[in-house]
């Protein structure tokens, strides 16, 4: 059998929630400041403009 070329891995940018969860990890950001930024990113466009 013979296999042909190999794709390299593609890289999957983290979602904003993961950024958001390991810069929690780290010690970045408290616990508040999670829960605050983590509730504007399940909201539905709250505080955003379109230009």
């Amino acid at each position: 059998m013979t296999v042909g070329p190999q794709q390299p891995p593609t890289h999957v940018p983290p979602s904003p929630e993961q950024l958001l969860a390991e810069r929690f990890a780290r010690g970045e950001i408290d616990e508040e400041e999670y829960r605050r930024r983590m509730s504007v990113l399940d909201s539905d466009d709250v505080g955003l403009t379109k230009r």
